[in-house]
Parts: structure tokens; C-alpha cells; sequence
């Protein structure tokens, strides 16, 4: 059996239905994972992103239709897939699909350091080997050079929202918070992201400079017990809290906690819509709320 067998190509598919959900065009382009070893299960997110344009355009020429007459967009995908980003926004490697299994190690360290019962508590399933967690693990154990440049960890896409829409949920969460809503409650019955969900918001403590510059500045300007207006950071929309203070020297804990964290933010950055996290700068603690991310424009970021 050879190392780089292929399978049954599979395809990028498009298609356009009418206002009656009668179909009148349609247009796939195919690739193949390719297998580098077995048991193991890669493709190349720019093959997501060429198709799509592909099948887009023959699809609509096809169909005769104006592109500025489409009035909705659906969305079908693959699940658990693991795209890289640099710095720049350029894929690293080749991504690790659902089916891809070499992360066994991987799932038995998340369950040696977190504990099988309190993981499958905060998260609902155990480590297994299709999950992307365990393959951020095997990127990092396995290709340290490479994930030293990581700086996007790209998952599934969300519903897409506009950015109108979007401030007018942020603002109807800020109007519930001043109304006496509580915090924690909200982040708990809003947030996308499990982990942090469930804590009420909670992410911890962050460092100085692990924020964009407007969220920091924002939390910069206000005092224990107050809630700043709707903040709009690259991101999406966010309302930030200040509840607390402490002086304390993390210099060097920061040093050996910040490629944790940073995983974690980043693995998180993707897709979640609202969430809570604590900020650490000169003695604050901040609960965050997020609202409405804003992906990326490189279509590879939605595999």
C-alpha cells in the first residue's frame, strides 16, 4: 500500500435554487485527501478556495443569474478540520481532516493533565482522535518549528451576520447588563465557546499586550464596576467590565503560561460569537462579553 494512496476524489459542490426551492444550476469541482501515512488524512485548504471560485462562477453563468440577485447564501462543511495561519494569514500546511488519526498520544495527554470525568463535564465528549484539540496538540508536539509560527487556528464557520446586525445585539446586551442583567448569566446562555460558557465567561487571567490595542484601550479607561459602551475591535463587537484589582509580579509565569494561552485565545478567536474573559493590567480584572466576530476575507479561513 502506498504512503500517498488516494480515495475516491470527493467535490466542491454549488448549486442555485429560486424563490420555490426549485433547483436551476449547479456545478462541482473535484479533489482528494491525500494519506502521507496511514491512518492519517490531509488536504490542501487552497483546493477549498479554488473550487469555490470555480464552482461559483460556473454555477451562476450557467443558471444566467446576476450575482447581485442572490439573496441568501447556505453553507454545507466539513467538521474538525485543522487550517494553520501565519502571521499574515497564509496557510501553513496541509490541513488534518475529521478522519485523520494519528493523535492518540495527543487525546491521553488532554486526559492525563485535564482528568476524563472533568473533560467530558466541560465539554460533553471525550479526546478523541478526529477532534481539532488533539491535533493543535500533535502540530505542536510533532512540529514545533512550524507551530511557533502559528498565529490563526481556523474551525467551523458560524451563522453570517452583518455588522449592523451585529451592533444591535451588542447593544441590546449592553442595555440588559445596565438593566440589572447579570453578567455571568449572560455569558453562560450567549456563548458559542463551551469552556468559557460554562464558567460564566471566565477565561482567566490575561497579561498586558494579549489584546487588540481598542480593547485594551477601552478597558484602560474604565474604573472598578463599570461597563464600557459596545467596543468594535477586528474581531467583532465587545463589551468589557472592570471588577477587580490586584498588584502582582507574573513576569516569569507569563513567560511559561503565554503559549498556552495564546492557543487557547487564538483556538477560540475563530468561532466564538459571545464570551466572557478576565484581563490582567496594572492589578485589573475584566470580564469581557464578545459579540459577532468578523472572519477573515481569504476564503481558505472556511473550509
Amino acid at each position: 500500500m502506498s504512503s500517498n494512496n488516494r480515495m475516491t476524489p470527493v467535490s466542491l459542490k454549488a448549486a442555485v435554487v429560486d424563490e420555490n426551492m426549485r433547483l436551476v444550476g449547479e456545478a462541482a469541482y473535484g479533489y482528494s485527501p491525500f494519506f502521507p501515512q496511514p491512518g492519517w488524512a490531509e488536504q490542501d485548504p487552497e483546493l477549498w478556495w479554488s473550487n469555490l471560485i470555480l464552482a461559483t462562477n460556473d454555477v451562476l453563468q450557467s443558471a444566467e443569474i446576476d450575482p447581485s440577485s442572490v439573496s441568501a447564501i447556505g453553507v454545507a462543511y466539513q467538521m474538525h478540520g485543522l487550517v494553520l495561519l501565519d502571521e499574515a494569514g497564509e496557510v501553513l500546511r496541509p490541513a488534518l481532516l475529521w478522519n485523520d488519526g494519528r493523535t492518540g498520544a495527543e487525546c491521553d495527554e488532554i486526559r492525563e493533565r485535564v482528568g476524563k470525568e472533568r473533560l467530558i463535564q466541560i465539554t460533553g465528549n471525550d479526546a478523541l482522535t478526529g477532534f481539532t484539540a488533539p491535533k493543535i496538540l500533535w502540530v505542536r508536539n510533532h512540529e514545533p518549528d512550524l507551530f511557533a509560527q502559528v498565529r490563526h487556528i481556523l474551525l467551523k464557520p458560524d451563522a453570517l451576520h452583518s455588522d449592523e446586525e451585529n451592533r444591535i445585539r451588542i447593544e441590546q446586551l449592553s442595555q440588559r447588563i445596565r438593566g440589572g442583567g447579570d453578567f455571568a448569566t449572560l455569558a453562560r446562555s450567549n456563548s458559542q465557546d463551551t469552556l468559557s460558557a460554562a464558567r460564566g465567561g471566565d477565561l482567566g487571567w490575561v497579561s498586558p499586550g494579549e489584546l487588540v490595542p481598542q480593547f485594551e484601550e477601552a478597558m484602560d479607561a474604565l474604573l472598578p464596576g463599570e461597563v464600557s459602551d459596545p467596543v468594535k475591535t477586528e474581531f467583532g463587537w465587545h463589551l468589557i467590565q472592570v471588577t477587580d484589582r490586584r498588584d502582582y509580579d507574573s513576569t516569569e509565569e507569563f513567560k511559561r503560561f503565554l503559549t498556552t494561552h495564546r492557543a487557547r485565545r487564538l483556538l477560540n478567536s475563530t468561532h466564538r460569537i459571545f464570551e466572557g474573559a478576565y484581563y490582567a493590567k496594572d492589578g485589573r480584572k475584566v470580564p469581557v462579553l464578545m459579540y459577532g466576530l468578523n472572519r477573515k476575507s481569504r476564503p481558505s479561513c472556511r473550509p
